[in-house]
């Protein structure tokens, strides 16, 4: 069954890893997939586990996709997808809790299908 941005149901969810606040954050089960086989080598050769800084910064549902991009259009937040077009509400997109988390990814999510080249928000370092 398809879903709809920003409506995905639990059960088409996976736990990633715990977000540096201790949230419990989520992908769609593919990614999160994807994801945490990139955490392990990340772990195993950096030493550095990868995490998003809230649950928020993961699967974002349509609620939290109105509340940032309000914030945007109001100059008070980053950059914000319009509600119901975001990568975050599909469950493939994670905002990276620090600029070394994302040079690793940099150095090997493609092969794990994690890529900032492949972002619908390029322009953000995370």
């Amino acid at each position: 069954m398809a879903y709809a941005n920003g409506r995905l149901p639990r059960s088409a969810l996976a736990p990633i890893t715990k977000a540096v606040n201790g949230q419990q954050a989520y992908l769609r089960k593919d990614a999160a997939a994807a994801f945490m086989a990139m955490n392990a080598e990340s772990e195993r050769v950096y030493g550095v586990t990868l995490r998003v800084s809230s649950a928020r910064a993961a699967y974002r549902p349509l609620a939290d996709q109105d509340y940032f991009w309000g914030l945007w259009i109001r100059g008070r937040g980053n950059l914000a997808a319009r509600p119901g077009t975001s990568n975050h509400g599909w469950g493939i997109a994670v905002d990276l809790a620090t600029p070394r988390m994302r040079s690793i990814v940099n150095q090997i999510g493609a092969k794990y299908g994690w890529a900032k080249k492949w972002s619908d928000a390029s322009s953000e370092w995370w």
